[in-house]
């Protein structure tokens, strides 16, 4: 896709704003008939794209080309992109801070260039309000869910899977169920075993794990081992039948 000269016409740099913000460094931004548009290479840059003019140039739609005029009287020609195409750059982008660059866009950037100071979603097309909606309807459902994620605890299956793995881990530790450690050491293997996990998780009870936690906990449990002391006790126990 080439970049099409939308428009084209001189911008003197009093026209020009400069935001600066310490995680995302300046981004030039000014007002074209009562719209707001950005330069292009400052937006990629920011949003951490490494080839910036081909980012531009495979999202951005509505490329505008101006004759900014600096300080110095010297004339550049600057690609500057509406809102749409910011948005498009910041969904493309896989920078983690991503939401925290729109955030900045939303509420420092945009405001500052309206006539009324202020952002709302009626001043965007269609195709944006649409997009935002169902933007904040997944971050209200992820928060939904994170929130039962967090209060849900495991079901009877997955009670069921843990004290199966802390049987398997007990037997293997005390070298089967045959052996002398297993027939005087499980109690306290199994009671060693489960403290350390209530204090690990923070629960009262392994059926009280929550569901987030029920992976971790899987593995916990099929790592756990218990102190020194028990290893060398389980080992002269074992050593000694091994001998009767």
């Amino acid at each position: 896709m080439e970049t099409q000269i939308v428009d084209r016409r001189d911008v003197k740099m009093n026209q020009v704003e400069t935001f600066t913000n310490e995680l995302f460094g300046q981004v030039r931004a000014l007002e074209i008939e009562g719209k707001p548009y950005a330069v292009a290479s400052d937006i990629a840059k920011a949003l951490g794209y490494k080839n910036a003019n081909d980012a531009i140039i495979r999202h951005c739609k509505g490329i505008v080309k101006h004759d900014m005029v600096d300080r110095n009287g010297f004339t550049q020609i600057m690609n500057v992109i509406p809102e749409g195409d910011i948005y498009r750059l910041i969904i493309k982008s896989k920078l983690s801070s991503a939401e925290k660059f729109e955030k900045w866009v939303m509420e420092d950037v945009l405001p500052s260039l309206r006539s009324n100071g202020s952002y709302s979603l009626q001043g965007l097309s269609k195709e944006l309000q649409a997009i935002f909606t169902i933007d904040k309807k997944t971050v209200e459902m992820d928060n939904r869910l994170s929130k039962l994620e967090n209060t849900m605890t495991i079901d009877y299956s997955q009670q069921e899977e843990l004290r199966m793995t802390a049987n398997r881990t007990v037997v293997e530790l005390l070298d089967g169920k045959s052996s002398e450690a297993y027939k005087k050491l499980k109690n306290r293997i199994f009671q060693d075993l489960w403290r350390s996990y209530k204090k690990h998780f923070r629960v009262n009870s392994y059926r009280n794990t929550a569901v987030k936690d029920f992976e971790d906990a899987v593995d916990y449990i099929e790592n756990w081992s218990p102190d020194e002391v028990i290893l060398f006790a389980i080992n002269g126990l074992n050593r000694q039948a091994s001998f009767a």
